[in-house]
């Protein structure tokens, strides 16, 4: 019988193995090889029509991971590799035995996050991008509340996503922010740093960010969010270009009081709409039925046709509050 033993560089053998090799060779080959012969060292011992037996005892190709290979993988610039090993990454750190490293190495962690936020995330290949969210929803499980250092870094690029041209980017992406903000840091401290994403140039990305404020008032609720920071960004939405997003910006708003009532009326006169475009009496307002009116009783929503582009029906609004003052919000 021939007995193959392939090595790696960190080859060894455990005694029990070296018993039973040469138990294996003593039956096979009684009286050729005695008991004191020295350990199975040697590479090839066979007759010539005997079984091969190949032994594979590690190395290179079955090494394990580490922080430093992950790191070299998230940096590499290669497509094509990115796709082969970003499930392995994503094994890696859901496994807390082979990267307990991860909550040691706070230099190598920065370095590997940052990567992921500028160069998956960002990247032009869209399944590369999908890898990249699904590794950092990978180390958000992982790391929970640790993540919470590394939301400055990866923001600007999720951001950036919520305007991708691709419906499932978009949903991923949005997917993971409502997962940072349940397991990494509350609502709020993640709001405080998206509020840039109202002003952002990208048409869907404005238009994202309502969408995405309407799942963390129905995933957390309104009291997890300071809404009279957000409110004003989401009025000057209300005249935006894009009627997307002007349609995005009154469901907010209709979300928003679904949530909060009347506060959020005194919200829109101190801070909202700037009077020049309420002008009380003056042009033609239009009533607009809002998606959830079931759930607002008896709430209008009224707008002035001259903010533009938001799909109104084709009567002028005969409530007597409207005849005399241009509102956002009536009972």
């Amino acid at each position: 019988m021939e007995i193959l033993v392939r090595k790696g560089k960190a080859a060894s053998f455990p005694n029990t193995l070296h018993s039973r090799l040469r138990r294996i060779i003593t039956e096979e080959d009684e009286g050729k090889m005695s008991s004191t012969e020295e350990e199975p060292s040697t590479t090839s011992v066979s007759g010539p029509d005997d079984p091969i037996l190949l032994l594979d005892c590690g190395g290179e190709d079955t090494m394990e991971p580490s922080m430093e290979y992950c790191l070299a993988q998230v940096l590499q610039k290669d497509v094509g590799k990115r796709l082969q090993v970003g499930q392995e990454l994503i094994d890696y750190f859901s496994d807390k035995q082979k990267s307990a490293d991860l909550e040691h190495d706070q230099t190598m962690l920065d370095k590997m996050v940052d990567g992921l936020a500028t160069s998956w995330v960002n990247s032009s290949n869209y399944k590369v991008v999908l890898l990249g969210i699904d590794i950092i929803s990978a180390l958000v499980s992982r790391l929970q509340d640790r993540f919470k250092a590394q939301i400055g870094t990866v923001l600007p690029s999720l951001l950036d996503r919520l305007g991708d041209s691709k419906d499932s980017v978009r949903e991923q992406d949005q997917t993971l922010l409502l997962k940072i903000m349940e397991q990494a840091a509350n609502p709020q401290y993640v709001w405080d740093r998206m509020l840039g994403g109202f002003k952002h140039k990208n048409f869907r990305t404005r238009e994202g960010i309502c969408l995405c404020l309407i799942a963390t008032l129905n995933a957390s609720g309104a009291q997890s969010l300071t809404l009279s920071k957000i409110v004003p960004h989401i009025c000057n939405l209300l005249g935006d270009p894009n009627s997307q997003v002007r349609d995005a910006a009154i469901n907010s708003l209709v979300e928003i009081y679904r949530h909060v009532g009347e506060r959020v009326r005194a919200d829109l006169s101190k801070k909202g709409l700037p009077q020049s475009r309420w002008q009380a009496g003056q042009g033609s307002l239009c009533c607009w039925s809002p998606p959830h009116l079931d759930l607002l009783s008896s709430t209008t929503v009224c707008v002035k046709r001259a903010l533009g582009g938001i799909n109104v029906r084709d009567a002028d609004c005969q409530h007597p509050k409207c005849l005399s003052e241009a509102c956002i919000f009536l009972l």
